[in-house]
């Protein structure tokens, strides 16, 4: 199975030790990942609201929806094997997944900050909306 940058898959969910538990995420990397096809660099998704969380909205969508409110948490981001996944559920545009890239980076580089959630969905909603 080979997926394309910005699907949203549900797979194990990882933070929560029963092994039923599946969540959704979204996958980040594109084919350049050494074990592209393998391995999957994920962003979470949850229908919990946090803080920082940004919710998924419809113009995030490429085709299909998660069909409740859900958001993603650009903080927490794992490594899902091919075999954990258990289907596709949609795509997000890429314009979307460049939003949640540049919020996940925030975090990680020290010369960026970090926008408020509200910010973000903004400035996604005007680029996604662009197009």
């Amino acid at each position: 199975m080979t997926l394309k940058q910005g699907a949203i898959v549900i797979a194990e969910d990882k933070f929560h030790h029963n092994d039923k538990s599946h969540r959704p995420h979204i996958i980040l990397n594109n084919s350049s990942h050494p074990n592209y096809g393998v391995q999957y660099i994920c962003m979470s998704v949850s229908t919990k609201q946090y803080e920082r969380g940004i919710e998924l909205t419809e113009d995030f969508f490429e085709y299909n929806n998660l069909y409740e409110k859900s958001y993603a948490s650009p903080w927490t981001v794992l490594p899902i094997q091919e075999y954990e996944i258990k289907k596709t559920v949609a795509q997000l545009k890429p314009e979307a997944v460049e939003a949640l890239e540049t919020e996940l980076f925030g975090y990680i580089n020290p010369n960026r900050t970090v926008g408020t959630a509200e910010e973000t969905k903004n400035t996604t909603s005007t680029q996604v909306s662009a197009d």
